[in-house]
Formats: structure tokens, sequence, C-alpha cells
């Protein structure tokens, strides 16, 4: 009786904090000693697509062996950080006999942050609680890069306005970069240039640039995906005389 009472008080200073009980023991009791496993099926999805991400949950026995816990709450989420002060999504599961999976669509890169939480439960409150990071989760974001305008603005050089979107709103953690691109014949395209897309509009960056370029050629602008972000794309090519 006495280790339930004190078990409760634990549970309700979790729930209301400590200021919301007066005469909480000092030595509150533990909990019953739990481990958790998680894996994912994929390091790295499309946007758009699915990841599975499961494992299993025991208990101690009083015999000092382990057995599978049933209904209790599992919580995945997608973090900015493995702490997740920042939650990206996710979905919960509750196990069955221990084992316990969840498929979702991740919104975006992050780490995969999965805890149990005891106290979602009657049948759990008595457990410790505990958490796993299976790793990070690369999502590809949809993105498109293009030519806004292209002339020759002197007669040894040209100007090119142009970028990268993305459709969705959800923007790089750092300013991306912008190749741009040059092939005499429109086959084998090399980097003239790299810049920083300098201009954020309308969910993409944009950047106006000028190349020193005194031979008629095709030019494109070419977005090479960094950081983890979103996969690789061109504009088209376009033809300065």
């Amino acid at each position: 009786m006495k280790q339930t009472c004190t078990r409760l008080l634990v549970i309700l200073t979790a729930l209301f904090g400590a200021a919301a009980l007066v005469g909480t023991p000092a030595n509150a009791l533990p909990g019953t000693p739990t481990q958790l496993t998680a894996t994912a099926s994929a390091t790295e999805v499309d946007l758009g697509q699915q990841i599975t991400v499961g494992g299993t949950l025991r208990s101690q026995r009083p015999d000092g062996s382990w057995g599978g816990v049933g209904g209790g709450l599992i919580r995945v989420r997608v973090c900015r950080t493995t702490g997740c002060d920042e939650i990206w999504g996710g979905e919960d599961a509750v196990t069955m006999g221990g084992d316990w999976s969840v498929t979702f669509r991740p919104g975006r890169t992050g780490y995969l942050v999965v805890r149990f939480d005891p106290f979602a439960s009657e049948r759990t409150w008595s457990l410790d609680g505990a958490s796993a990071v299976p790793g990070r989760i690369v999502t590809w974001q949809y993105n498109s890069t293009s030519v806004f305008s292209i002339q020759r603005s002197t007669p040894t050089g040209v100007s090119i306005v142009g970028g990268t979107t993305f459709p969705n709103k959800i923007l790089p953690p750092a300013t991306p970069t912008l190749r741009v691109e040059f092939s005499p014949d429109g086959t084998t395209f090399t980097t003239v240039k790299t810049v920083d897309q300098e201009y954020l509009q309308a969910g993409g960056y944009w950047a106006h640039i000028g190349v020193t370029a005194p031979d008629p050629g095709y030019w494109r602008l070419s977005y090479d995906g960094s950081p983890e972000f979103a996969k690789p794309t061109s504009s088209g090519t376009y033809f300065i005389a």
C-alpha cells in the first residue's frame, strides 16, 4: 500500500508539477524497470512516402526475468533534435504482448524519437518510462529549379535571374546554393559559378547572377539538394548567342 501511494504521488507530480503537491516524500520509489527497442524501415524517403517504426516494450518481473508489456502507449515523433525540443509530426501506437509498430508519412527531415508513456494508462502507471532514438529520417522535399530570365547583358556578359522553389513551403535549414552551368553544345555542362540564393519569396529562393561569357552556348541552373533536404534539380536549358 505504501508503494502504491508513493507511486501515485510521483504520477501526480509529473502531471501537475511539484507545486500542486504538499509533502511529497524525498525517497519516492521508482517504478518497475522497462526496456524499449525501436527500429525504422528506412533512413530516407521522398515526401509522401511511408515508413514503419516498430519494436518491443518489456518490463522486469519480480523474479528478475523480462516479459512483454501489453497496453503500453508508445509515442513516435519526428523532432528537430534528439531532445525533441521541437516536434514535426508522428504517430502513437499501443503495445500488444510487448510488440508495437506504427506506419506514417514523415513531413520533414528530423530525428525519430520514441517514448513509452506509462502515465497514459492505468495498466502501466507502475512502470518506468523509457525512450529510444533509432536515428534520423531524411525526407526529400519537393522542389523545382527554374530560370526566370536570361539575357546577354554586355558583349561578354550574361545576366540570369532564377532559383529554387519548394511548393509545400518547408524551406531548407540553410540558404541553398545554386550552380550556374554552361555547355557549348547543350550536352555536357560544367559549373562556371556557384552562388547563394539570396532572395526568399513565395516559398523559394532566388538569385540575380552575372557571369562572364563571351562565347555562345547553352545555360542552366542547378540545385544540389544539400543539406539533406531535397533531391537535386536543374532548370531547362537556354541558348544565348
